[in-house]
Order: C-alpha cells, then sequence, then structure tokens
C-alpha cells in the first residue's frame, strides 16, 4: 500500500483566502445585476411590484388620531342585545358583524406598499349602484363625537345623483386636485381615503375597484365591502322607525 501523501493545509488556507478576497471585490459589481436578475424573474412570473389593502376597520383607518370622528349606522332589526364599545373607532366591526350598515358616510383607507421599485399612478375610483332600498323600519344609532376637522387626502364619492357617480380627489384643505401619481422605492407606502357620501333617503349598494397604473401597466384592484363583495351605505334622510344617540351606557332618542 501507498504512503497517504500529506495534507497541504497551507495551500487550502491560502486558496480560501483569496475566494474570500475575490468575492468581496465583486460584489459591488454583481450586486446590481443580480437584484435585476431578481426583478426580471418576479416579472416573468407575473408578480406586481406593489401590494394594494383596504380596511373598512375604522379602529384601524384612524388609529392613533384623536377621538374627534362620530359615525352613524343602521340596524334594519332594531339595536343589537350586545352593548357598543365605548370608543366610536371601535363601532364599525361591532356593527358589521350585526348586520348594520353605514349612515351617510363609509369611509375606507387604502394602503400601497412597494416590493421592488415603482412609479404609481392612481386613476379615479370606479364605483357602480347596484341597487337603491327605499327604507321604512329599523333603527339608525349614533357615536356622538366632536373636535377640529380630520381631512386626510382622500376621493370623494356622491352617491345620489348620477350611476356612475360623480368622484373628486381632495386633499387636506378640502380642494379638489389632480389623482395623486408618486414614486415608491422598495418597502415604501402611501395612503389615502375614500369617502362615498349618501344624502338621500335610499338604502344605495355600491361596488368599489381601484385603477392602477404601475411602472406603465394599467391594473384594477378590486375592493370588498366589510362583509362582501358590495358596500351599503343609507342616506342621511331616510325615515327610519326611531334615532338613537349613545350617551354614556344609555341610549338617548333623537
Amino acid at each position: 500500500m501507498a504512503p497517504s501523501q500529506p495534507v497541504d493545509w497551507l495551500s487550502i488556507l491560502l486558496a480560501a483566502v483569496a475566494g474570500v478576497v475575490v468575492g468581496v471585490l465583486l460584489t459591488p459589481f454583481l450586486g446590481p445585476w443580480a437584484r435585476r436578475a431578481e426583478r426580471a424573474g418576479r416579472a416573468v412570473a407575473g408578480e406586481t411590484p406593489v401590494d394594494v389593502l383596504t380596511d373598512t376597520d375604522q379602529a384601524v383607518i384612524w388609529a392613533g388620531s384623536p377621538p374627534w370622528v362620530g359615525f352613524s349606522y343602521y340596524f334594519e332589526d332594531g339595536l343589537p342585545s350586545e352593548e357598543p364599545p365605548e370608543v366610536c373607532f371601535d363601532w364599525s366591526q361591532w356593527v358589521y358583524k350585526r348586520g348594520g350598515v353605514d349612515v351617510a358616510l363609509t369611509m375606507l383607507q387604502v394602503t400601497i406598499q412597494a416590493k421592488l421599485n415603482a412609479t404609481v399612478v392612481i386613476d379615479t375610483p370606479i364605483v357602480r349602484i347596484v341597487d337603491r332600498v327605499a327604507v321604512e323600519r329599523g333603527v339608525i344609532a349614533t357615536c356622538p363625537a366632536g373636535g377640529a376637522d380630520i381631512v386626510p387626502r382622500h376621493f370623494e364619492v356622491d352617491l345620489d345623483m348620477f350611476d356612475p357617480p360623480v368622484i373628486s380627489y381632495m386633499n387636506e384643505d378640502h380642494q379638489v386636485v389632480r389623482s395623486p401619481g408618486f414614486k415608491l422605492a422598495s418597502g415604501d407606502v402611501e395612503r389615502f381615503h375614500i369617502w362615498a357620501y349618501a344624502k338621500g333617503s335610499e338604502l344605495v349598494e355600491w361596488t368599489l375597484e381601484l385603477p392602477l397604473i404601475v411602472n406603465g401597466t394599467r391594473m384594477v384592484h378590486p375592493i370588498q365591502g366589510p362583509t362582501d363583495l358590495s358596500f351599503r351605505t343609507l342616506g342621511r334622510e331616510a325615515g327610519v322607525g326611531e334615532e338613537l344617540l349613545r350617551s354614556g351606557h344609555d341610549w338617548i332618542r333623537r
């Protein structure tokens, strides 16, 4: 049997050091190409550069804001037996789980988060009226609040006059401006609201889609209501059997 050859540890060590040095020197040059290859792979796989998230929970929408925003909700079969939460922001989930709907105003928040660098243009939302129904019974429950106006950037939808409705984009000073466009780096976030008003006497059922242009490609993002595919908003002038205000732990007739 031939004698075993001694291990050349010095050569192995020198080769390892050389590999580390070459890796360090090439990383600044190869890194951008690797990122480009990753982006190209995502594009081929059909992955969109942005995520779109919609919230209808007022506790999420107004988190961190002063408790100055009041809400009214309609229950066709009378007030639920369970008491509502103490804070107005927390009412929406309590209401929707018990079959209630918004009165006069439906608010939602749209969050756009970039997974890759992206240029995003928001087109005017697409709102379609599904149905209008006269309301003759039920109860309107109001959580009253008051304070300085809080007006984030938002689309304002008029559900009363036309189908499709008139929609305007408002800035923080409540002035009509152009729909927003912005550049997002990976991980960046943009937020805005959509407020839909109903001033008439009917219960309006409607659907909502958000058209976007992302890196030059048009796409339409469907937005689901609190409990199903559509939204429902009762007009402010609807005649119902009873209107109640929450005061502490009591209901007061309006």
